[in-house]
């Protein structure tokens, strides 16, 4: 739903691209760590979880930011 937002936003926030990239590295890299430890008994590599949540609040951040810098969106005529 967040990815679905941004995307919705795009016109509008200038910090989407980066906060949606951050958002889906994050939550591959956190939920791939887990899948993997699961599936094979170890991790992807040490302190990957952790890497991909610290990632994804990063994207939470630039979608914060977003809302101090928007982008001036032309007027329709």
């Amino acid at each position: 739903p967040a990815l679905v937002a941004l995307h919705a936003a795009w016109p509008a926030v200038r910090t989407a691209p980066l906060a949606a990239l951050l958002l889906a590295l994050g939550t591959a890299l956190f939920a791939g760590d887990l899948v993997f430890r699961h599936s094979a008994g170890h991790g992807l590599f040490p302190m990957s979880a952790p890497t991909g949540g610290v990632v994804m609040m990063a994207g939470w951040l630039a979608v914060a930011l977003g809302a101090f810098l928007p982008r001036a969106i032309p007027a329709k005529v």
